[in-house]
């Protein structure tokens, strides 16, 4: 599993170079930047399937339960038919407990791989691409500097961090 895991940060670290050298008409910090925008709005526009069929599984789970409490305490001393009937409700909304789950399942390795790319991007990318040399050479993006996470930017006070905490609001 660990080798499909790094496989995928392989791809997602290709993918961010690929976006690096397409803005690259851009300062090194700027390409760099836009290249983090570009692969994160790729990712979200991938997995928004999934993300949506979550969110109606989700609502329609919300919109169950007044049903389901009304079955809890009718059938309360009966599980079996409790049961029975909850599958009922939940088939006859489109509820299903996979629904919820399974899409989240498929899409946290995916962010996972991301974050772990952006936390050690070198560890992945190719050295010698010009996102590399941006990471090496401390380049900036709307007052970030790229090497440097958020946490070690508050670490330098919070002006220092400033710009990585309204990014992250």
């Amino acid at each position: 599993m660990g080798q499909i895991f790094d496989a995928l940060k392989e791809i997602l670290g290709t993918i961010l170079v690929f976006f690096h050298d397409l803005f690259s008409f851009l300062d090194l910090g700027g390409a760099a930047g836009m290249a983090i925008i570009g692969l994160t709005i790729l990712i979200n526009l991938l997995v928004f399937p999934l993300t949506l069929k979550q969110t109606r599984a989700t609502r329609a789970f919300q919109e169950i339960q007044p049903k389901v409490r009304k079955l809890q305490a009718e059938f309360k001393d009966d599980p079996q038919e409790l049961q029975k009937r909850l599958m009922e409700v939940q088939r006859e909304a489109g509820a299903t407990p996979g629904g919820c789950l399974l899409p989240m399942l498929v899409q946290m390795p995916i962010w996972f791989a991301l974050f772990q790319l952006l936390r050690a991007p070198l560890d992945y990318i190719d050295n010698d691409s010009g996102f590399a040399e941006a990471i090496q050479s401390g380049a900036t993006f709307l007052g970030m500097h790229l090497p440097v996470a958020p946490s070690g930017a508050m670490e330098s006070g919070v002006m220092a961090a400033l710009p990585y905490l309204i990014i992250i609001a």
